[in-house]
């Protein structure tokens, strides 16, 4: 089944969960991420992005996107630089 767009809605998470909710790594408060569909942790150091999905958010560590770790893109040509001695 194919991801479907993430709305607002998919993020309506209740103001009280958020209030208490908090990053199971580091234990900072959450910001929400539209445009990813994912609860992401406030701290810089940390940075864990989790997703949710039907409004549900998979708090597993494992489960989580680290945006700190380089990630190769897969569109990008893979050239070779070569530095002038």
């Amino acid at each position: 089944m194919p991801d479907l767009p993430v709305t607002p809605e998919a993020l309506d998470l209740s103001p009280v969960f958020l209030e208490i909710a908090a990053c199971p790594q580091c234990h900072a408060k959450f910001a929400l991420d539209y445009d990813r569909g994912e609860l992401e942790c406030s701290d810089p150091d940390c940075g864990l992005a989790f997703p949710v999905r039907d409004g549900v958010p998979d708090l597993r560590i494992d489960a989580a996107r680290n945006p700190n770790t380089h990630q190769p893109d897969p569109e990008a040509d893979e050239t070779t630089v070569q530095v002038a001695k």
